[in-house]
Protein backbone atom coordinates (compact mmCIF):
# COMPACT_ATOMS: atom_id res chain seq x y z
CA UNK A 1 0.00 0.00 0.00
CA UNK A 2 1.31 3.39 -0.92
CA UNK A 3 -0.86 6.71 -0.23
CA UNK A 4 -0.04 10.50 -0.15
CA UNK A 5 -2.26 13.32 -0.02
CA UNK A 6 -1.55 16.05 -2.58
CA UNK A 7 -2.36 19.49 -0.35
CA UNK A 8 -4.25 21.99 -3.10
CA UNK A 9 -4.00 24.81 -0.11
CA UNK A 10 -4.71 27.85 -2.26
CA UNK A 11 -8.13 25.72 -2.68
CA UNK A 12 -8.17 24.61 0.68
CA UNK A 13 -8.71 21.20 -0.68
CA UNK A 14 -6.58 18.29 -1.67
CA UNK A 15 -6.51 14.83 -3.79
CA UNK A 16 -5.36 11.44 -2.22
CA UNK A 17 -4.05 9.37 -4.08
CA UNK A 18 -3.91 5.53 -3.18
CA UNK A 19 -2.71 2.33 -4.33
CA UNK A 20 -3.50 -0.84 -2.53
CA UNK A 21 -6.63 -2.92 -1.82
CA UNK A 22 -10.06 -1.45 -1.15
CA UNK A 23 -9.80 -2.79 1.83
CA UNK A 24 -6.85 -1.11 2.90
CA UNK A 25 -8.36 1.80 1.73
CA UNK A 26 -11.10 1.38 3.97
CA UNK A 27 -8.97 0.91 7.07
CA UNK A 28 -6.92 3.86 6.39
CA UNK A 29 -9.96 6.63 6.24
CA UNK A 30 -12.31 7.92 8.91
CA UNK A 31 -15.86 6.32 9.04
CA UNK A 32 -17.53 9.16 7.62
CA UNK A 33 -15.23 9.03 4.58
CA UNK A 34 -15.94 5.36 4.34
CA UNK A 35 -19.51 6.16 4.23
CA UNK A 36 -19.00 8.64 0.78
CA UNK A 37 -17.13 6.17 -0.95
CA UNK A 38 -18.78 2.80 -0.27
CA UNK A 39 -20.91 3.11 -3.34
CA UNK A 40 -18.05 4.14 -5.52
CA UNK A 41 -15.85 1.59 -4.02
CA UNK A 42 -18.42 -1.20 -5.10
CA UNK A 43 -18.30 -0.22 -9.13
CA UNK A 44 -13.97 -1.50 -9.08
CA UNK A 45 -13.76 -4.44 -10.55
CA UNK A 46 -11.66 -6.90 -11.73
CA UNK A 47 -11.86 -4.63 -15.02
CA UNK A 48 -11.48 -1.63 -13.53
CA UNK A 49 -7.85 -0.11 -14.13
CA UNK A 50 -7.93 3.09 -11.86
CA UNK A 51 -10.74 5.12 -10.30
CA UNK A 52 -11.54 8.40 -9.04
CA UNK A 53 -13.96 9.17 -6.30
CA UNK A 54 -15.44 12.39 -5.34
CA UNK A 55 -16.06 12.80 -1.66
CA UNK A 56 -18.03 15.72 -0.32
CA UNK A 57 -14.77 18.26 0.03
CA UNK A 58 -11.86 16.50 -2.23
CA UNK A 59 -11.26 13.47 -4.55
CA UNK A 60 -9.49 10.57 -4.37
CA UNK A 61 -7.66 8.61 -7.08
CA UNK A 62 -7.28 5.05 -6.20
CA UNK A 63 -5.93 2.05 -8.06
CA UNK A 64 -4.89 -1.46 -6.67
CA UNK A 65 -1.68 -1.75 -9.40
CA UNK A 66 0.44 0.46 -10.80
CA UNK A 67 -0.89 2.09 -13.78
CA UNK A 68 0.00 3.89 -17.11
CA UNK A 69 0.84 7.41 -17.46
CA UNK A 70 -2.10 7.27 -19.80
CA UNK A 71 -4.25 6.30 -17.12
CA UNK A 72 -2.71 7.93 -14.40
CA UNK A 73 -3.26 11.58 -16.00
CA UNK A 74 -6.88 10.41 -17.27
CA UNK A 75 -7.59 10.15 -13.53
CA UNK A 76 -6.03 13.22 -12.46
CA UNK A 77 -8.06 15.20 -15.29
CA UNK A 78 -11.12 13.95 -13.25
CA UNK A 79 -9.34 14.72 -9.90
CA UNK A 80 -8.89 18.38 -11.26
CA UNK A 81 -12.76 18.83 -12.47
CA UNK A 82 -14.02 17.64 -8.88
CA UNK A 83 -11.83 19.90 -7.39
CA UNK A 84 -12.40 22.90 -9.54
CA UNK A 85 -15.88 22.27 -9.80
CA UNK A 86 -16.40 22.08 -5.27
CA UNK A 87 -14.92 25.46 -5.43
CA UNK A 88 -17.20 26.57 -8.02
CA UNK A 89 -14.62 27.62 -10.58
CA UNK A 90 -15.59 25.26 -13.64
CA UNK A 91 -12.79 24.12 -15.83
CA UNK A 92 -15.14 25.25 -19.09
CA UNK A 93 -14.92 28.71 -17.54
CA UNK A 94 -11.03 29.16 -17.04
CA UNK A 95 -9.26 26.44 -18.76
CA UNK A 96 -5.67 27.92 -17.43
CA UNK A 97 -6.49 26.77 -14.52
CA UNK A 98 -7.45 23.15 -15.05
CA UNK A 99 -4.47 22.73 -17.66
CA UNK A 100 -2.36 23.89 -14.44
CA UNK A 101 -4.02 22.03 -11.73
CA UNK A 102 -4.09 18.82 -14.07
CA UNK A 103 -0.40 19.46 -14.41
CA UNK A 104 0.32 20.14 -10.92
CA UNK A 105 -2.08 16.93 -9.77
CA UNK A 106 0.25 14.59 -12.43
CA UNK A 107 3.72 15.76 -11.48
CA UNK A 108 2.97 15.40 -7.32
CA UNK A 109 1.12 11.61 -8.32
CA UNK A 110 3.47 10.19 -10.79
CA UNK A 111 5.97 10.67 -7.84
CA UNK A 112 4.63 9.59 -4.91
CA UNK A 113 2.66 6.85 -4.97
CA UNK A 114 1.87 4.75 -8.72
CA UNK A 115 5.15 3.52 -9.75
CA UNK A 116 3.95 4.70 -13.43
CA UNK A 117 4.47 2.22 -15.65
CA UNK A 118 4.89 2.40 -19.63
CA UNK A 119 2.42 0.68 -21.82
CA UNK A 120 5.22 -0.50 -23.45
CA UNK A 121 6.81 -2.63 -20.66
Amino acid sequence: MKSKVIALDIFKRGVLVFVGTKQELINSIDIDLQEQIKDSLDDYDNNTIAMTIETDTDAIIFCEQPITVETLLHECIHAARIILEKISAYPTDNDEVYAYLVEYLFKQAKNITCEVVSPLQ
